[in-house]
């Protein structure tokens, strides 16, 4: 997972920047073009053999717990259950950092889509695990913080 998670992205390298990059809508055709990445990921990834577990989870951490994701169309448990969880906290970090075409989430309004999209995009399971997590950290934090003052 944790490899899976430095490397999920590396794919990004064979799409070009003015996409990543781009402040606006992309049109289906760069579209298209952005969601190989995870292909080209593991197309990258695949000739060193110490990261053969974290293939799964480079090819498969778009796709989503209803099958409407991508590369594959993947759906429930087709999907690596290393993927699922990478899937959740991905989307997490993406709706929380600020991108060229917007502004950065507030952590509550994250969370909230995290909690709407389980059963969806996320499996039920992992989406509540990483809720709960977040919750009892934000927890740890403001007691941590209470302590200090």
């Amino acid at each position: 997972l944790h490899r899976g998670g430095l490397l999920h992205d590396v794919g990004k390298i064979g799409v070009p920047a003015r996409l990543l990059d781009h402040p606006g809508t992309l049109t289906k055709e760069d579209w298209d073009l952005v969601r190989e990445h995870p292909i080209i990921g593991g197309r990258i990834l695949e000739p060193i053999r110490s990261l053969a577990p974290a293939l799964p989870i480079v090819r498969q951490h778009h796709e989503r717990w209803d099958g409407k994701g991508y590369p594959f169309g993947l759906a429930g448990t087709q999907i690596h259950h290393l993927a699922r969880v990478l899937t959740v906290a991905d989307t997490y970090d993406a709706m929380a950092s600020a991108r060229p075409y917007r502004g950065a989430m507030d952590t509550s309004s994250a969370l909230a889509e995290i909690r709407r999209s389980r059963g969806t995009q996320f499996e039920p399971r992992i989406a509540d695990m990483f809720l709960k997590m977040m919750a009892e950290g934000a927890s740890a934090l403001s007691a941590e913080g209470q302590a200090d003052a």
